[in-house]
């Protein structure tokens, strides 16, 4: 979106470095050989609307979809008959459903990580073993000032099943406290680690096109 912050690529990699390292999944060394292929990546997404009929969003079941609206009971199937009906405001049952419902139809931060099985992955078979999707409103806000506190707020959930997705409010859960103790410096990174490797776009479509060949 025009005039929006985005984190500088480094930035973010560092951010969701230390974020993954603090809920245990560390970058492997020589002592500690690597158990999964970790991928993420970040971005926005944004509703669409038809052109001949404005109130009618056209990509609401990939924003729904995204938000892990199945898990709830939501069809997450594009809508091909849309008639002449009006849009009409829908209530759920419960607060969670409402939420995921109401963020399908607005413009969304979202950052994707996935696990998968490193050795299957050493022999270019696809394991996936977790993903984890996160997503917040961007109205408002600036991507660059958001993506910590997403990844912070979402830590405790990545790699981690969960029967519904997690609705949660920032304001619940980042309220200010301050105690004072020993101070102590903790490293989660071991210099000798693995490199964290930054894909371009070119690079996705050159595997994409070696998967296909």
């Amino acid at each position: 979106m025009g005039g929006d912050k985005v984190p500088p690529s480094k930035e973010a990699i560092q951010t969701i470095t230390n974020i993954l390292a603090k809920y245990g999944y560390r970058p492997a060394n020589t002592t500690h050989l690597p158990t999964q292929l970790v991928l993420w990546t970040w971005g926005t997404l944004n509703p669409t609307y038809d052109p001949n009929q404005t109130h009618l969003q056209t990509n609401r079941h990939q924003l729904l979809s995204f938000l892990g609206a199945e898990k709830v009971g939501l069809s997450i199937e594009p809508e091909i008959f849309h008639g002449n009906h009006r849009a009409q405001a829908l209530s759920f049952q419960d607060s969670e459903t409402d939420a995921i419902y109401g963020a399908a139809s607005q413009s969304l931060f979202v950052i994707s990580l996935a696990g998968y099985d490193f050795e299957a992955a050493s022999r270019k078979e696809h394991k996936m073993l977790w993903k984890t999707k996160i997503a917040c409103p961007s109205t408002g806000f600036y991507f660059k000032v958001a993506f910590p506190t997403m990844l912070t707020l979402a830590g405790p959930n990545i790699g981690r099943p969960t029967l519904k997705p997690v609705v949660l409010k920032a304001s619940d859960k980042l309220k200010a406290e301050v105690k004072f103790g020993e101070l102590q410096m903790v490293e989660y990174i071991d210099k000798d680690q693995l490199p964290v490797v930054d894909i371009s776009d070119e690079a996705l479509k050159n595997i994409k096109a070696e998967k296909k060949e």
